[in-house]
């Protein structure tokens, strides 16, 4: 009967969960300022779509390939700050909450010289060339029932390759290696913003002093991938005069690592704060996750 009752309860954690309310965001055409970068913007597209799937609590609305509004925005590209009446009348067409459009600023691939070492005793000439790229590109987050910007970041993403050494072949790697950064760093990014709610299910396994050693948990999206650490924090909200809104009081609860993802529940290891997670099982308050 007991066995039961548990499992009647995490059905009902993980169906509450699954109806948690969602943003939904559109996802808008970006534009560059330098015609040359058209390409380079689409993929800076594509990544940030990528990322807002990975999100459990985005419904994500992609606009990204619409042609009248890839029109619309090259001509307001020298008179906008992003925010304007034309996007957030589209927005509201949609049904969207939010939207995200993008710039790409600018992209360059620089060419360097190799260096010359010695490894294991032996002669490393390395003295060909290979190439430093970076993209420099920001996203805005629009309120579409105010017009008003939620967020706003620019990203610069600098890397470089070397493993091949004296050839073009470098500048390719170097440049998808700072797009595959630039993905990580919107991510984060989405996560700062979008921060998951979870709850915590049970400790499932306890140090021999008896204290929280691995809980489940569920809320965790694919954007937290397994040897991710975690800040797990609890809001409160607090009343200081009736009629007013309530004041957010955030505070850290505890650090956690992925350790194992079994379907809609998360295994983690707690780091820190073991004499403090077992008391947030039962709690009202909301519980976030941010990377650490």
């Amino acid at each position: 009967m007991k066995k039961r009752i548990i499992g009647f309860f995490f059905i009902f954690v993980l169906k509450s969960f699954a109806q948690t309310s969602k943003t939904t965001i559109g996802l808008m055409p970006f534009t560059s300022t330098v015609s040359k970068n058209k390409i380079l913007t689409a993929e800076i597209q594509d990544i940030v779509l990528e990322s807002l799937n990975t999100k459990n609590n985005i419904t994500t609305i992609d606009r990204s390939k619409d042609d009248f509004l890839n029109k619309e925005l090259d001509l307001q590209i020298n008179e906008r700050s992003i925010a304007s009446k034309k996007l957030v009348e589209q927005g509201k067409k949609m049904g969207a909450d939010q939207l995200i459009v993008g710039t790409v600023i600018s992209f360059e691939s620089v060419r360097k010289k190799g260096s010359s070492g010695v490894i294991g005793g032996l002669i490393d000439d390395k003295s060909g060339y290979y190439y430093e790229s970076t993209i420099v590109f920001s996203l805005q987050i629009i309120d579409v029932e105010t017009g008003k910007i939620v967020s706003q970041k620019t990203f610069k993403q600098t890397n470089e390759d070397k493993s091949i050494l004296g050839n073009d072949d470098s500048k390719d790697e170097s440049k998808n290696k700072a797009i595959a950064s630039s993905k990580a760093a919107i991510v984060v990014w989405l996560n700062e913003i979008y921060a998951p709610k979870i709850k915590i299910l049970k400790v499932e396994e306890r140090t021999k002093s008896g204290k929280p050693k691995t809980i489940l948990v569920t809320g965790i999206d694919n954007s937290l991938a397994v040897g991710k650490k975690l800040i797990l924090e609890e809001t409160e909200l607090i009343e200081i005069e009736k009629g007013k809104e309530p004041l957010k009081r955030t505070k850290k609860v505890a650090t956690l690592t992925i350790t194992e993802k079994q379907g809609d529940i998360t295994v983690c290891k707690v780091t820190d704060g073991e004499n403090t997670i077992e008391d947030k099982i039962t709690t009202k308050n909301t519980l976030t996750i941010k990377e650490n």
